[in-house]
């Protein structure tokens, strides 16, 4: 099993939409090099300055892309 490791304060809470969409499409990839057998994560806790809707929107691409 993999664990990914999105960086959550460059990537989640400050990077642009197409940032995080590529970065969980990497991530993505590379779990299917492993089978797919993949956990999507951040490397550490989601930060008090993370809004919400960058939460969603993490959860929503990771169910849209993973699913592919």
């Amino acid at each position: 099993m993999v664990l990914g490791n999105l960086d959550a304060v460059g990537v989640l809470q400050s990077g642009s939409e197409e940032r995080l969409k590529a970065e969980i499409r990497r991530q993505v990839a590379a779990g299917r090099c492993n089978n797919s057998r993949f956990i999507l994560s951040l490397g550490s806790p989601v930060t008090p300055a993370t809004p919400i809707e960058r939460v969603r929107l993490y959860c929503d691409l990771g169910h849209e892309l993973g699913t592919d």
